[in-house]
């Protein structure tokens, strides 16, 4: 009698935390992502500076869990662990925006209709230089136009509350290149499992 006491209760904890992380949802808060380039040559990248917070809600605002990292460190329970992450990203970081490109790409259909983020904040400043002026002075209404499409096209597709983005020409006569991030995405955990299953039906199609 004991046992079967001890499984059932098992079984009702079980259940009840599967309800709760089901009413939960995933917050993504990238914070101050400096991805800048100022070197003498275009392969080469650096991130400056990088803070995200990813964060397990009840409800959207009860706080379950939450993990920090930035450029050096990830924070898990106020534990710290150094990581090597960010070299890597900048090692090859044309392969990995290429490949990020192409899973949005093949996903698209699935992340608007099945994920369907909230994007609750957007921001995007960007400034860029070239090794001769009038270039630059080209480049920028090129980049912002091409810049409020993609952003116009992710505000027509998903949730978006607060947006913003400004581009600021330099004319330093070499060179550069530098984009700061700020964002703030809400996912429902319901929403991601729905989203996980789809892909794998779709991988299995293919």
């Amino acid at each position: 009698m004991d046992t079967f006491f001890i499984v059932f209760l098992i079984i009702i904890i079980i259940e009840f935390f599967v309800f709760i992380l089901l009413l939960s949802s995933i917050e993504i808060v990238i914070k101050d992502c400096d991805f800048s380039h100022i070197d003498k040559t275009v392969d080469k990248f650096k991130i400056v500076k990088m803070k995200v917070h990813i964060s397990v809600k009840i409800l959207r605002k009860i706080l379950l869990f939450r993990i920090t990292f930035d450029e050096k460190y990830f924070d898990i329970l106020k534990i710290k662990i150094k990581h090597n992450y960010t070299d890597k990203l900048e090692y090859d970081m044309f392969t990995f925006i290429r490949k990020t490109k192409d899973l949005a790409i093949k996903y698209d259909k699935y992340a608007s209709d099945v994920l369907k983020p909230n994007i609750k904040m957007l921001d995007i400043y960007s400034a860029i230089g070239m090794s001769d002026d009038m270039l630059t002075f080209f480049l920028i209404p090129l980049f912002s136009t091409y810049l409020s499409l993609k952003i116009r096209g992710i505000i027509n597709k998903y949730n978006v509350g607060e947006y913003k983005y400004e581009i600021i020409p330099r004319y330093i006569k070499r060179m550069y290149f530098k984009i700061i991030l700020n964002l703030n995405v809400e996912i429902k955990i319901i929403d991601l499992l729905r989203f996980i299953t789809c892909v794998k039906k779709n991988k299995k199609i293919i």
